[in-house]
């Protein structure tokens, strides 16, 4: 199964489409002498594109189903979907962007991210930009080693209110 899921992203989407399927867990059995009677697999599909989200389920369940039918076993397809990508809208970007430079803070554009968050719910609903603050100090972000300096807080705050100010 492991092996056929990444077929999904080679033979059924398009190449052009940023698309991930990653097995990040394999559990069965519980000593080295006995065939196991059952077996998990998990992971996370990443995609930037709705349909291939559609598309990757679909398929996922398809191969899960069928491989274990092959074997003479059986299989329970669990999909939960997650949030979406996040796709910055070009205008609330550039008018984050504009802000940012009118108070004289760096702007560096960040490359496209299968990264998920919640925050994609919010852009189903309106046009929205994610905005990531660099406040951090020593490790990066969901690291354990990662502090805020809070020197940078007022200047994120102020930005924040400025931005939100200009585009109500």
């Amino acid at each position: 199964m492991v092996q056929a899921f990444q077929t999904v992203v080679t033979r059924n989407s398009d190449a052009f489409h940023p698309t991930l399927i990653s097995v990040t867990r394999i559990e069965a059995g519980n000593t080295w002498n006995v065939v196991p009677e059952t077996a998990e697999l998990e992971g996370t599909v990443r995609t930037m594109n709705r349909e291939d989200r559609v598309l990757f389920e679909r398929r996922l369940r398809e191969i899960t189903e069928m491989t274990a039918k092959a074997y003479g076993a059986s299989a329970e397809f669990q999909w939960y979907p997650g949030s979406p990508a996040v796709v910055n809208d070009p205008a609330m970007a550039g008018a984050a962007e504009e802000t940012a430079k009118k108070q004289g803070l760096l702007t560096v554009p960040e490359e496209s991210s299968m990264g998920g968050d919640d925050f994609s719910f919010y852009e189903e609903k309106r046009p929205g930009c994610y905005i990531k603050i660099g406040t951090g100090v020593g490790a990066a972000i969901h690291q354990p080693g990662f502090k805020v300096d809070p020197e940078i807080l007022l200047p994120a705050a102020e930005y924040l209110m400025a931005l939100f100010m200009e585009n109500k």
